[in-house]
């Protein structure tokens, strides 16, 4: 009876430890987004395109959001093209193109900190800021949150594109992609090229190995070498395949082709979807 005694006040402890976990609240959270580092720095560094309902999807699970900015210059038609995208997450999408002939990306950085710094007088029912930017511009907004108003900072950043002194002052942040999202990343650009070029006008019968690494190293402005890696692994995953070709005058080749059977039973499937995702490119600069 003792035995069960004691296995039964364990239990309780156990059940009761559960039930204060599930009982935790989120905390409330509200979001801004600076999209013109998010837009460029991932295109430029990654040669991809901001999964936004995906990074919502995740915020949800950590977080109650509140609200959500997005802020950025749509006039640039690559971000125009993806207002679309954030409409399914939010309707602030906040307008900063900037009229003058010079073009500043500094002007979205200035209509963001106003929008941080109003809600940080006005929201006291907010216990978290996620800031989306790597610029080191944000610093002492983080500074004033974290030690004035007493609130969780955590920034997200395009990885590699993060300020040092933005990462130091913050409560705690993250950079994307990870590398499972870079890797997935490459995939789909080798996916994306191949799928559009076989659509293209006068394209050649058959591309090779060498040709399109050299394409899509040059199209993406991907060093080739890495190139050569993902397309390797992608013929020992039966992503790609190669078939001998017999060409007039004896000549032969090996044609490379998509897989797409198992690409998509692996995933890949919007990447044939996308006939075009390169964002219109720009002078500007991924900050640090």
């Amino acid at each position: 009876m003792v035995y069960l005694y004691r296995e039964s006040r364990k239990e309780d402890r156990v059940i009761s430890f559960l039930n204060l976990f599930k009982a935790k609240k989120k905390s409330n959270a509200l979001v801004f987004v600076d999209y013109e580092h998010w837009h460029v720095s991932i295109y430029k560094n990654y040669a991809s395109r901001p999964e936004i309902k995906a990074w919502k999807n995740a915020l949800d699970q950590k977080y109650n959001i509140v609200d959500m900015f997005f802020f950025g210059d749509f006039s640039n038609s690559g971000m125009r093209y993806d207002i679309q995208k954030i409409r399914e997450v939010t309707n602030n999408v906040i307008e900063t193109q900037n009229t003058s002939q010079h073009y500043k990306k500094d002007f979205t950085d200035f209509i963001m900190l106003d929008y941080i710094y109003q809600r940080a007088m006005s929201s006291k029912n907010i216990d978290t800021f996620i800031i989306f930017t790597g610029d080191g511009h944000f610093t002492s907004v983080v500074k004033f949150l974290t030690n004035v108003c007493k609130k969780e900072v955590v920034v997200y950043a395009v990885r590699d594109c993060l300020s040092g002194m933005l990462k130091n002052a913050c409560t705690h942040y993250e950079e994307i992609p990870t590398s499972e999202d870079i890797e997935k990343a490459r995939i789909s650009t080798v996916i994306q090229y191949m799928a559009n070029r076989k659509n293209e006008k006068g394209a050649r019968r058959y591309v090779t190995f060498l040709s399109t690494m050299e394409a899509i190293s040059e199209k993406y402005g991907i060093d080739c070498e890495e190139v050569r890696e993902i397309m390797t692994d992608m013929l020992q995953k039966n992503y790609l395949r190669q078939e001998r070709k017999f060409l007039p005058g004896g000549k032969q080749l090996k044609a490379l082709y998509l897989n797409e059977e198992n690409l998509k039973e692996n995933g890949y499937e919007t990447a044939f979807e996308i006939k075009s995702t390169a964002p219109e490119k720009t002078t500007q600069k991924a900050k640090k």
